[in-house]
């Protein structure tokens, strides 16, 4: 039960008292306590019980303070433990008597009848088993089977089972907890034990590398002290780093092996390449050519890169910068651009072991700037040299992009030469032919030679004259020697309504002049024949698959035959004037097609309203440029690129230099200068000076293009 005199348990439970309804706090004395005794529980106080407690506890304590009888000088204490000494033998004696009473048998006392009686548990279960009595007759107590027969032994046995079970599922929890905690251990040591055995190889593997790297080392210094060749330190270095990033790959990008490769590599490049000469095709003991040093960098490439971390493409970057880039931005900025064979050559070695980015730095920041200012100071009508001659060697180089604005200017200044050209002179042909297939592909080859070609050589046209008697074909062989560049239609135009019709009357008259006699009128074939094979023979064999070259050519034959034969030329004559009709025409819708003739108006105002927009454009990004909007682009840029876009010449111009602080540029036919976002341009007087004023965009096009 619980405890206490009255079974509560605790002394002083925790109680509460509930206070009357609409009461203050401490309201008529009122009192509140949590705790109370349990006499205060029980309804009143019991002064009696509390005193005889009291006492009793105060006797307690004396009884406790007051020294033992006899030992005055001792106070009671726990009795000393006497220790006893026993032998073998007698220890056996004492297990041989305890075995003997837990052998003997139990003794069980019945009281249940009128007599008590002593039996065993023995007796007792043979006598549940024969269903007799443990006395004689008359004792009143038999046995029996049933539940109830001794319930306190049966339930006391059943406990005795139950713990007994309880004990054995414990032990057996025990030992499969054991188990698993054993494998558990195991697991564990056999994983602790591969984990040293890893860090064992680590460990060997690293010591390896470090042998191999300082065997390395030692032998690439022992070797640039000896050898005669520049390059022999460095290729014993990137070999023994080629055959630890193989053999150990992944201590090599483990331990970051690639920057120690660096730094080694660096160091020997840096010796050896005050050696080498970037243009030299020859090797020889004490220098290093480019086709020598290219398999090198490629296997430093490979060593570097191979270091499988984020920094290791950066590393051979940085490889690069320290050790061969300033060579080659030398070689290429103090060699002649003209002398092109050399920088060329250097570019198409370098190139594979150059990262693109890289490789593109050097296209777009040495090579590209120095052609850009060779052309700004190329004068057509002056140099002796053609400027493809110089140009097209880096057109598989270049990318379009940076070609482009080299382009542009090539035209524009061959277009400012062209005012002055002859076109008898065949000066411009040997400038323009070469450009003729790149012109076309980029669309620029019919606007350039509408404008400044095709106006001369139709006018030359005009002046062509077919006189048997006196023959001049200068004019038609300055004509057709611009099969190659010119489009069909144009050539056939001008031939078709120029030289034609006075080569066809030409014939006709002198097919038709009366002969004194037979003799004289075969000796007048004969020549009109040589003469009409010399004309056959000054067109180019391209020209002759021409339909109008064709045609008037068969004609002619006809009329020579018709004339031999003694027949009439009309109806040969009529036939070829409705020809003439009908190539006329088809001529007529191929040059429409082109932008010219009909379709010319439509072009110009497509090319107009074209030009306009970039003119908006270059506006909008100069509203850019001043808001801040587009911190990357100046409005000198945009210029740029639009005065690129429309064909304009855009150059600085030394002569003038500075005006404002700022320098004076050459757009087309204007000089200007660039203040913020304004252009001022310089406006000529009529006696000599002139002012700079502001000018809009599409003024300043027209202005420069006068």
């Amino acid at each position: 039960g619980a405890l206490g005199r009255h079974g509560n348990g605790i002394v002083n439970p925790v109680k509460t008292k509930q206070r009357p309804q609409m009461m203050g706090l401490g309201y008529g004395g009122f009192k509140e306590r949590a705790n109370m005794t349990q006499a205060e529980l029980d309804g009143g106080d019991d002064d009696n019980d509390a005193e005889e407690r009291a006492a009793q506890e105060r006797r307690r304590k004396k009884a406790l303070r007051r020294p033992a009888v006899g030992k005055n000088w001792k106070r009671d204490g726990k009795k000393k433990t006497k220790r006893v000494y026993k032998s073998v033998d007698e220890i056996g004696k004492e297990h041989e008597d305890e075995e003997e009473q837990r052998a003997a048998p139990e003794l069980v006392i019945d009281m249940r009848g009128p007599h008590v009686r002593v039996t065993s548990l023995n007796k007792v279960g043979e006598l549940v088993e024969d269903g007799g009595g443990m006395g004689g007759e008359g004792d009143g107590w038999t046995p029996t089977g049933s539940a109830s027969t001794l319930p306190e032994l049966r339930w006391n046995m059943d406990a005795l089972v139950e713990h007994t079970e309880s004990e054995v599922r414990k032990i057996i929890t025990a030992k499969k907890t054991a188990e698993k905690t054993v494998d558990k251990l195991e697991d564990q040591r056999e994983k602790l034990a591969q984990r040293v055995e890893k860090q064992k190889s680590e460990a060997a593997n690293l010591e390896s590398l470090l042998d191999v790297i300082k065997k390395a080392r030692e032998d690439s210094e022992e070797t640039a002290s000896v050898s005669t060749w520049p390059l022999s330190a460095a290729q014993i270095l990137v070999d023994a780093f080629s055959s630890l990033c193989e053999k150990h790959e992944l201590e090599y990008k483990l331990h970051g092996v690639a920057r120690v490769a660096y730094a080694l590599g660096a160091e020997a490049l840096k010796k050896a390449l005050k050696r080498w000469k970037p243009f030299q095709a020859r090797s020889s003991p004490n220098t290093i050519t480019t086709a020598e040093l290219v398999p090198l960098l490629r296997q430093w490439r490979r060593v570097l890169e191979g270091g499988g971390a984020g920094h290791s493409a950066k590393l051979y970057q940085e490889l690069l910068e320290d050790c061969v880039m300033s060579s080659i931005q030398i070689a290429l900025s103090t060699t002649p651009v003209r002398q092109f064979e050399g920088p060329i050559s250097l570019l198409d070695n370098i190139r594979p072991a150059l990262p693109r980015s890289m490789y593109m730095f050097v296209l777009t920041e040495v090579v590209s700037p120095r052609l850009k200012s060779e052309l700004s100071q190329w004068q057509p009508t002056k140099d002796p040299l053609p400027v493809h001659k110089w140009v097209h060697p880096w057109l598989d180089i270049l990318p379009p992009h940076l070609l482009e604005p080299m382009f542009t200017t090539v035209r524009s200044k061959l277009g400012q030469a062209l005012r002055q050209w002859k076109a008898k002179d065949k000066s411009a042909l040997i400038l323009i032919k070469p450009w003729t297939n790149l012109w076309k592909q980029t669309g620029d080859l019919w606007e350039f030679l509408a404008r400044f070609i095709l106006p001369k050589l139709r006018a030359l046209a005009t002046k062509i004259s077919v006189n048997p008697k006196k023959e001049d074909p200068s004019l038609f062989l300055a004509i057709v020697a611009w099969n190659d560049v010119l489009p069909n239609h144009a050539l056939d135009s001008m031939l078709l309504n120029d030289f034609f019709p006075k080569w066809i009357l030409a014939l006709k008259s002198w097919l038709e002049a009366p002969a004194e006699n037979d003799q004289k009128k075969k000796e007048k074939f004969k020549e009109v024949a040589k003469w009409y094979k010399g004309w056959k023979g000054l067109f180019p064999p391209a020209l002759l698959k021409h339909r109008v070259v064709k045609t008037h050519l068969k004609r002619g034959l006809e009329l020579m035959g018709a004339a031999v034969s003694g027949k009439s030329l009309d109806p040969i004559l009529k036939t070829l004037a409705g020809e003439f009709q009908q190539q006329k025409a088809a001529l007529r819708e191929q040059a429409a097609l082109a932008g010219e003739g009909s379709a010319a108006a439509a072009s110009a105002a497509a090319i107009s309203s074209r030009r306009k927009a970039e003119a908006k454009q270059l506006r909008a990004a100069a509203a850019r440029a001043a808001g801040g909007a587009a911190p990357g682009t100046s409005f000198k840029e945009a210029l740029e690129r639009f005065a690129a876009k429309v064909g304009v010449e855009f150059l600085p111009n030394p002569k003038k230099g500075y005006r404002d602080g700022s320098p004076v540029y050459l757009f087309g036919r204007c000089n200007i200068y660039i203040k913020g976002q304004v252009i001022y341009v310089h406006v000529a007087a009529a006696g000599g000076g002139g002012a700079w004023k502001p000018v809009a965009i599409d003024d300043l096009i027209s202005m420069a293009k006068k």
